[in-house]
């Protein structure tokens, strides 16, 4: 029995009059269960969470890009700071050895004229392309003319054996080769360290980072005009 039939029921036994039942029946209309709402279920945004995902990935991307740029660039830096020590090694280190061998081939010719004028040459000889290197290196010099005064007194020093066996001409002789060597492996290495930051910047896409950031090209390490050419042996 539904609550429309008990509000008859009750009505025909005298329990409510018909004011009463109408009321109750309006009520009833009123209240009856209404459908449930379905509510539309909320749906996830994809779309935005797909367009952040690409933008992190970008950004990642970029970072890594510039970061990798930045290290080449900083080797770069590294490279030419290396090159400068050891030009600074070679100016500080240089001349000292060839003040002790100036002195002692002062003394050798002082004492040589007191034997013969013409035994004090290669003293006179030798000292003089150890001057002129000096000079060079006094000078900061690092190109052919250095090349030419370091050239000329190791060929000076090959006519006279017993000057060049000397123990200060050995050591300023062994210095200076090392020295050398270093700066040649410096300049390898900065020669390396350029080439890879200009291929990190010159690729794509790194390339329109690099135009953005304001990076240039770094210079090849080159020899001075002439240095193909062998040094004058002026002895």
């Amino acid at each position: 029995m539904d609550a429309k039939d008990r509000v008859e029921k009750m009505l025909q036994d005298g329990v409510i009059n018909n004011e009463q039942a109408r009321r109750l029946r309006s009520s009833i209309g009123d209240d009856e269960p209404a459908l449930p709402v379905q509510q539309s279920s909320r749906r996830l945004p994809y779309g935005w969470i797909g367009l952040g995902v690409a933008l992190l990935t970008l950004l990642l991307a970029v970072l890594f890009q510039v970061n990798s740029m930045i290290s080449a660039r900083e080797q770069l830096a590294g490279a030419e700071a290396a090159l400068q020590s050891q030009y600074q090694r070679r100016h500080d280190l240089i001349p000292q050895l060839i003040q002790v061998v100036k002195t002692y081939l002062e003394h050798e010719q002082s004492t040589l004229l007191a034997v013969t004028q013409a035994r004090s040459q290669p003293a006179a000889d030798l000292r003089n392309a150890v001057t002129a290197l000096a000079q060079q290196v006094a000078a900061g010099a690092a190109g052919k003319a250095y090349s030419d005064a370091l050239f000329n007194l190791f060929a000076v020093a090959e006519q006279y054996p017993t000057l060049r066996a000397s123990d200060q001409f050995l050591s300023l002789q062994a210095q200076i080769e090392g020295t050398e060597n270093r700066i040649n492996v410096a300049r390898l290495k900065l020669s390396n360290s350029a080439m890879e930051y200009n291929s990190q910047i010159k690729r794509y896409p790194k390339r329109w980072i690099a135009d953005w950031m304001g990076y240039e090209p770094a210079d090849y390490f080159s020899a001075v005009d002439g240095a193909e050419q062998p040094p004058p042996q002026n002895w």
